[in-house]
């Protein structure tokens, strides 16, 4: 236990609270969600992996009056999944790869059971705004093909109201040294300004924003 570390190499984060200690701590800021519209956001590890407490949580924000996100990458069983949704306003939702076997490759896991909990959670709230997510990474995901394969998934579906890019950066190393592990994406760097802009030129025609025409990027 951390608080009987001799060296206090171990640190504790985090405590265990009951619904009702949560929303009694975010209606602190309860003026300020009001005011521009935000509201709690439950993030990751997984949240879909408590779908008991999540969906409890979001349900007593909105017996509040506080909107409801969460972000998931979905790789849950769908009972999961349709457990939480009702009491979600917005969906953050990560599209790592499309491709079968790059995703297999990257992530060790198969993306089948992901891109169904998508669809089925399209189809099945359409009153949920989603927003497709990108973490972006030269050399694994950072490529038109994969762009222009999410935007073909989603397009579809008028509910995925935008698709995110979110350029992979290093801020993590320092955490990862402080805890003794070694940083495996070391030698990956954060995609260039310029592929960024590329690519954001084409999820921007996709969803008919304007803007300059489409680059090519050779």
């Amino acid at each position: 236990m951390a608080s009987l570390c001799p060296t206090g190499a171990l640190e504790m984060f985090g405590k265990k609270m009951t619904v009702d200690e949560v929303l009694d701590e975010a209606e602190k800021d309860a003026s300020f969600y009001r005011s521009t519209g935000g509201g709690i956001t439950l993030s990751g590890g997984e949240c879909l992996l408590q779908p008991d407490f999540s969906a409890a949580l979001l349900e007593g924000a909105h017996e509040r009056g506080i909107n409801t996100a969460i972000e998931t990458a979905c790789n849950v069983p769908w009972r999961f999944v349709e457990k939480v949704l009702p009491h979600v306003d917005t969906v953050l939702h990560d599209h790592k790869l499309t491709d079968p076997e790059r995703h297999k490759k990257w992530t060790g896991v198969s993306n089948e059971r992901i891109l169904a909990n998508f669809k089925k959670a399209y189809e099945t709230f359409p009153d949920i705004d989603f927003i497709a997510r990108t973490p972006l990474i030269p050399g694994v995901n950072a490529d038109e093909e994969h762009i222009r394969a999410v935007l073909a998934f989603i397009r579809p579906h008028k509910n995925v109201i935008d698709y995110e890019l979110l350029p992979y950066h290093r801020f993590g190393l320092g955490k990862y040294e402080h805890l003794g592990e070694v940083y495996e994406l070391d030698d990956y760097k954060t995609p260039s300004d310029d592929l960024v802009k590329h690519l954001q030129a084409i999820i921007d025609e996709a969803f008919g924003r304007s803007g300059p025409a489409v680059p090519v990027v050779k």
